[in-house]
């Protein structure tokens, strides 16, 4: 029996919870016993669904030593074999507070550089090893001092019965949708991120093309006001905007017609691999962690554009090929049935977990998905 210890931190959102989710029900029961904590409450609201008890870690930031003491005390308490921390602060914590093997688990390739510095002063030869979900992740964190053998490729997975049983549910008239209503989905919003207002910029531009295209965005609920006031005045019908706060986004994105992604830099492709997964279609920006996944005009449209200029204009002008968009759709899903299986993402997890164990490099015997074949 292992007992598994997920510490998270503040950076946990929707890909944290749903990834942590799939551990806790299908890693098998006989073999794997698991336990969950934070530090402090930034967590808890992303991680409230899940139906486990979370304990939780007291923390004063940035003095991550101060939890140490509480995180060691609870891992001794429940007989922790392995400790998987889900980001660089839950990482750093753990590391100080005990010698258990630790994986760390990263998503988002625009924080690679801080995470790298954290990962080179907390790394160990035997017992560390980092999940990273994509190929770009991994590489820009080698590009800046961490070890190659100490990261691992393993990508999201993606559970295809629940967007099967999202998209049979009510959801669509729960959140006053209707039938034809053209749908587009923005990722969820963050403080400070230009991304889905951009993103609201062009779905106004091409509601006056369009009228019957809404706007579904959950998130950050300051971003979800000023994108609400914004589409109010510029369309002149508060209508276009939907909040989807009070619901998964990953059944946000099964319920949509497409994805629009307006950053402007390196994103993580959680969203991406659901959206492929669900039939819905995807516009997202050419940067690399994406055009590992997307080939444009083949299972997604990517768009190019200056880092100092918003790409609003230039995702309203895509929108209006709807054939195309329909086209690319059929062909995501069958790459995505290929790529993101839950049952592959939970076995090399496994591999993961035993390579740190043995003292092996975390990615023996692993295989990246996406590049397979």
């Amino acid at each position: 029996m292992i007992r598994v210890c997920h510490l998270f931190d503040e950076t946990a959102g929707w890909e944290q919870r749903v990834g942590v989710w799939q551990l806790l029900d299908r890693l098998d029961r006989d073999l794997f016993r698991h336990d969950v904590a934070m530090l402090s409450g930034d967590s808890q609201n992303a991680l409230a669904s899940l139906a486990v008890p979370i304990h939780s870690i007291p923390h004063v930031a940035p003095l991550d030593f101060v939890s140490a003491p509480f995180v060691r005390k609870w891992l001794d308490k429940t007989g922790a074999d392995i400790v998987h921390a889900w980001g660089t602060r839950a990482a750093s914590v753990a590391a100080a507070a005990t010698d258990l093997p630790i994986v760390v688990e990263l998503i988002d390739p625009a924080t690679a550089a801080r995470d790298s510095r954290i990962i080179r002063s907390i790394a160990r030869t035997i017992g560390f090893g980092v999940v990273c979900n994509s190929e770009r992740l991994r590489r820009l964190l080698t590009e800046n001092g961490v070890a190659l053998e100490l990261s691992a490729v393993v990508r999201p997975g993606v559970d295809f019965s629940k967007i099967n049983k999202t998209k049979r549910s009510d959801l669509r008239e729960e959140l006053g949708l209707a039938d034809d209503d053209f749908v587009i989905v923005v990722p969820e919003s963050r403080p400070r991120e230009n991304g889905p207002f951009d993103a609201a910029v062009a779905t106004c531009l091409f509601n006056h093309l369009e009228p019957n295209t809404r706007l579904l965005v959950s998130g950050e609920p300051t971003e979800q006001r000023r994108i609400e006031q914004f589409c109010g005045r510029a369309a002149r019908i508060s209508g276009m905007f939907c909040s989807g706060r009070d619901h998964p986004f990953e059944d946000l994105v099964a319920v949509s017609d497409a994805l629009v992604i307006a950053s402007r830099g390196e994103i993580s492709t959680t969203t991406i691999a659901w959206a492929m997964a669900a039939n819905t279609a995807i516009i997202a920006p050419a940067v690399y962690s994406v055009a590992e996944l997307i080939g444009s005009g083949l299972n997604g449209i990517l768009y190019k554009h200056a880092p100092d200029r918003s790409p609003s204009v230039t995702i309203a002008r895509l929108l209006r090929d709807r054939v195309k968009l329909d086209k690319m759709k059929e062909v995501a899903r069958g790459h995505a049935y290929e790529v993101f299986g839950i049952r592959r993402r939970i076995d090399q997890i496994i591999q993961v977990y035993r390579n740190v164990q043995d003292g092996n490099v975390a990615g023996e015997g692993i295989i990246d998905s996406a590049m397979a074949g």
